[in-house]
């Protein structure tokens, strides 16, 4: 324990203000100080100069009255001076400085649990809003794992398929897809897991649809491929107009 010693209330009021933060742990307050009583500087230490230092305060006399009046103004501990009180003093004063340390640490668990309240709540609602954002695509979109299952569909994908999005998930993209278990020979979802690079397919053909299917790899601190993105887009009535518009050049050609 280093101490350091002033001689008046106002010689410890201008230390304080002159100290830098958290320098001093404790203050050990003698009730008689030149100029105030030591509950008057105990309050003045509490309202101004010292509202989160440890109060240990000393005194000659004692009694309930006075010992009440220092616990309510905020003080640590109280020790009255008796033949044997020094070998008391260290004890009070760690006590003093470590229920301050616990005060810290428990206001700083509490600032700590609401931040992560804050935190957990801003995530629920971006969380809300992505998945608003992907249900309002157009596009059919899935997340695949390295098995050819689908992890999360949007509501695109539910609908074209006529299954619940909680359907979708966990069943074989092929089945699904192709009405087969083994993936085709040119599979998009598969390349990607394959070769850790996206693919962009604009006239992918499956049964009687046409497709623009884009896949996109979601890679792991390793570097290997964790999911795929895979985002789908019915392009069959465009490449019929497409197609129709053809024919006709080429009938005003002729």
């Amino acid at each position: 324990i280093q101490l350091e010693s002033v001689l008046s209330a106002e010689a410890l009021f201008k230390r304080l203000r002159a100290a830098q933060p958290d320098h001093f742990q404790v203050v050990l307050l003698d009730y008689h100080l030149p100029g105030a009583n030591g509950l008057e500087t105990l309050k003045a230490l509490r309202d101004r100069y010292a509202p989160d230092i440890p109060v240990v305060l000393v005194t000659g006399r004692g009694g309930e009255t006075l010992v009440l009046q220092a616990l309510k103004l905020g003080a640590s501990d109280y020790l009255v001076k008796h033949p044997d009180y020094l070998y008391q003093l260290p004890g009070s004063i760690e006590n003093a400085y470590h229920h301050r340390q616990l005060l810290r640490e428990q206001a700083a668990l509490v600032a700590s649990q609401a931040a992560l309240q804050q935190s957990e709540t801003r995530y629920r609602r971006l969380f809300q809003e992505y998945h608003l954002l992907l249900d309002a695509m157009p596009d059919c979109l899935t997340l695949h794992t390295a098995d050819q299952r689908i992890a999360w569909a949007n509501q695109e994908t539910s609908r074209f398929l006529g299954i619940s999005a909680e359907g979708v998930v966990g069943q074989s993209c092929c089945q699904l897809w192709h009405g087969r278990e083994t993936p085709l020979a040119i599979c998009p979802v598969a390349h990607s897991f394959q070769t850790g690079e996206a693919v962009h397919f604009t006239d992918y053909a499956a049964g009687t649809r046409r497709w623009d299917i884009r896949t996109v790899p979601i890679k792991g601190e390793k570097g290997t491929v964790e999911r795929v993105i895979r985002v789908a887009r019915d392009v069959t009535e465009t490449r019929l107009l497409e197609q129709q518009v053809r024919q006709a050049q080429k009938m005003e050609a002729m």
